[in-house]
């Protein structure tokens, strides 16, 4: 309680005296809220040579004020506001100081922010509305300190900005205290719950995701082999940089690869482009690229073929998990099944200068293409050819030659699926044979090709027959006198079988 202040006076009767007392409230004067907070209490009393007072209830007077007492409070957010903070993103906070008031200067309230290490190339400012920044430092460990002075209802706004690490992984968690100078004490409610406030940030991760798949599954010797590779953006943080790399076997050629945009908003840098694919690409967050990747494997390629394809984050980001970055399409190559049939028309016995017919298919099981591949056919001694023909089934329409004569020894390009067709035409030799049999060979190959499937070479027989001539003689009297005229016939047959 204050102290008492007297004075002594003398009042006339029926006159009065007026005292007029100032003072001003002490800025520590602080009592639970609803309680009176100023009490001024006055009283006059009798000089002690009067013996009493006639009516002494009036003789003292109270007067009570409630004491309007200023209050401090922060906020801090993330401008603009956000829950989550990318690595490598630039951070701005806003840190707003009130008194609150609703009266009462305070000078000298202390806002302090500690900025997490996780920023760097931190600045600051301070502003006031109403109020006054007196002074804002940092120190090393990145402590900012800022003095200011507030009126009833003045702002002071801190505006703290920084690099969050590209590194950084978890939450960005900083909090910033206002405090008032010692001499003040907070009112309660609401005390020091209003001093403080926290921004928690949860940091994005950066994941990206590569996809690669052999299409159709098979890796054909002599054929076209194709894989699709995607890489995919799926973390939180858009990728600027990404490297994508797919480094293709050695043993493809003529190695070609496009990029069209697959999920999201990612655009390809170029379209297309040959040999090994090495691309830097940008990935928004869900976005995804498609690479298709052509090339051949040579007719004599065999055992596994091997190859993966890469995207990773550009440094100094670190992938939240490194382990889906690489995917791999292995295979064994297929070898090429070349087949070769052959029917002889008639097939059964033949004599000598009679025509045979053969038909030759050279079949391309897949399942790649056999370019190059060898048709011989080479007729025997006792077989004269006439003529051949090729014809081709499936996806090139003619034989390199069309026609021929004598021995098949031809060169054709067989695609994945396709026959070539020779139908030759010859007749049997009239000379004497000893072995009695017309066998004919074909054979069918691919020089240096890794090959599958049994048949490579077929032959067909047919037994040659000799004709059973054979002559009859009669008379018509076998016992004839002389002078008699005696008739013989003569029949000469033919009794086959040709």
């Amino acid at each position: 309680m204050a102290p008492a202040n007297s004075s002594e006076t003398t009042i006339p009767t029926g006159g009065n005296v007026r005292f007029t007392v100032q003072g001003t409230a002490k800025p520590n004067y602080y009592v639970p809220a609803g309680s009176p907070k100023l009490i001024y209490k006055a009283e006059v009393r009798m000089p002690a040579s009067i013996a009493g007072d006639a009516t002494p209830a009036n003789n003292a007077a109270m007067d009570t004020n409630d004491v309007l007492q200023p209050n401090l409070s922060i906020t801090k957010e993330d401008v603009p506001p956000s829950a989550g903070a990318i690595p490598g993103q630039h951070m701005k906070y806003s840190i707003v100081a009130t008194n609150t008031g609703p009266a009462g200067t305070i000078n000298g309230a202390v806002i302090t922010d500690p900025v997490p290490t996780k920023l760097s190339n931190v600045t600051f400012t301070c502003t006031s509305v109403g109020g006054t920044c007196v002074s804002t430092t940092m120190n090393a460990a990145q402590l900012i300190t800022s003095v200011v002075n507030l009126p009833a209802n003045a702002t002071a706004t801190l505006t703290v900005e920084g690099d969050l690490s590209p590194t950084a992984t978890g939450n960005l968690v900083n909090t910033a205290t206002i405090t008032a100078p010692a001499v003040l004490t907070e009112p309660n409610p609401p005390g020091l719950t209003d001093n403080s406030d926290t921004d928690d940030d949860i940091i994005a991760k950066p994941n990206l995701m590569m996809t690669k798949d052999l299409v159709g599954g098979v890796a054909p010797a002599g054929g076209e082999v194709v894989y699709t590779v995607t890489p995919k953006n799926i973390g939180g943080v858009t990728i600027t940089g990404a490297v994508v790399t797919d480094n293709v076997a050695a043993i493809l050629t003529a190695v070609t690869w496009t990029c069209v945009p697959g999920s999201g908003t990612a655009v390809c840098p170029v379209s297309s482009g040959t040999g090994n694919l090495l691309q830097t690409v940008n990935l928004p967050v869900s976005s995804s690229l498609v690479y298709t990747i052509r090339g051949r494997l040579p007719v004599s390629a065999s055992g596994p073929l091997l190859n993966s394809a890469n995207v990773s984050v550009p440094s100094p980001f670190v992938d939240d998990n490194p382990l889906d970055n690489t995917d791999s399409a292995d295979a064994t190559i297929s070898p090429l099944d070349l087949t070769v049939t052959k029917t002889n028309s008639p097939a059964g016995n033949v004599g000598r200068g009679q025509t045979i017919t053969y038909t030759v298919f050279a079949i391309n099981n897949g399942p790649g293409d056999a370019d190059g591949t060898k048709v011989v056919d080479n007729v025997p001694t006792n077989f004269t050819v006439t003529g051949w023909t090729c014809t081709l089934v499936g996806p090139i329409a003619a034989c390199p030659s069309a026609t021929g004569t004598g021995a098949i020894n031809d060169t054709v390009n067989l695609k994945n699926g396709q026959q070539a067709k020779y139908v030759v035409t010859g007749t049997v030799s009239n000379a004497p044979d000893a072995t009695l049999k017309v066998v004919n060979t074909a054979t069918v190959s691919l020089p240096g090709a890794n090959l599958t499937g049994a048949t490579k070479s077929v032959s067909v027989t047919n037994n040659i027959v000799y004709p059973d001539l054979q002559i009859l003689k009669t008379v018509n009297d076998s016992t004839a006198a002389r002078g008699q005229t005696i008739i013989y016939t003569l029949v000469a047959r033919n009794n086959g079988p040709t």
